[in-house]
C-alpha cells in the first residue's frame, strides 16, 4: 500500500483496516461512497438482526432469547407444582377416596419430575418446555415403576417418594434461587461501544 502525493492510499483497504475499494483520503472515501464508522456498523447490524439495540439474535437484557419462557412464568410454575404436591399430600392423608386425588396425582406425575429436570437446563420456549416436561416426567415414572416391579417391591408409596422427594427438592431450590435473584435487583449493563469512562466513574 503506497500513498500518492495527494495523501491518498490504494490497495482496497481504508485507514480503519476494513476492505473498501477505491482511494481514500485521511480515512474517508473520495469516490462518493457514504462513510460509516465501525462502531455504527456494529450497532446497525445488531438492530437489524435483533430488532432491539445491543442484543444480537433477539436476546433479552439478561442474555436469554426473546421467545423463551419468561422468568415470572417459571416462578409461577414452580409455585403451582409445589402447591399441587402439598394438596396431594393433604388429600392422601385426610381424604384418600376423594375424586380430587386422581386429578392432582396425574398432574404431579405428568409435570413435576420433568419440570424438576428443566430447572437445571437453559430456558426454552413455552411449547418446547411443556413438551419436554411431559416427556421427562413420563420417562421418569416409567423408569421408577419398572425398577420397582423388577425388584419385587412395587407399591405406590415408594414410587411416589422416589419421584416426589427429589423433584420437590429441585423445584423448591429453583424457586428459592429465582426469588433471591429477583430480590437482589437488576444489574445495570455497561456499554462497550463508545464508552467514555463516565459509566465506571458513577
Amino acid at each position: 500500500m503506497t500513498p500518492d502525493p495527494a495523501g491518498r492510499e490504494f490497495g482496497g483497504r481504508d485507514l480503519g483496516g476494513r476492505g473498501r475499494p477505491g482511494p481514500v483520503r485521511s480515512g474517508r472515501p473520495v469516490d462518493g461512497e457514504p462513510w460509516v464508522d465501525s462502531a455504527a456498523t456494529i450497532e446497525i447490524n445488531m438492530l437489524d438482526r435483533a430488532g432491539r439495540r445491543g442484543r444480537p439474535d433477539g436476546d433479552d437484557a439478561d442474555g436469554r432469547r426473546a421467545d423463551t419462557l419468561p422468568e415470572r412464568a417459571r416462578v409461577a410454575v414452580d409455585a403451582v407444582l409445589l402447591a399441587a404436591v402439598a394438596v396431594l399430600a393433604v388429600v392422601v392423608l385426610l381424604a384418600p377416596h376423594s375424586p380430587v386425588r386422581p386429578a392432582v396425582a396425574f398432574t404431579c406425575l405428568a409435570l413435576l419430575p420433568g419440570w424438576a429436570v428443566l430447572t437445571r437446563l437453559a430456558p426454552l420456549d413455552a411449547a418446547t418446555t411443556v413438551g419436554l416436561a411431559i416427556a421427562f416426567s413420563l420417562a421418569a415414572d416409567l423408569l421408577v415403576a419398572v425398577a420397582l416391579v423388577f425388584a419385587g417391591a412395587w407399591h405406590p408409596l415408594p414410587a411416589a417418594l422416589l419421584l416426589g422427594v427429589p423433584s420437590v427438592g429441585l423445584v423448591g431450590h429453583d424457586l428459592y434461587r429465582r426469588g433471591a435473584q429477583r430480590g437482589a435487583g437488576p444489574t445495570r449493563p455497561v456499554s462497550v461501544l463508545g464508552s467514555t469512562g463516565k459509566d465506571s466513574a458513577r
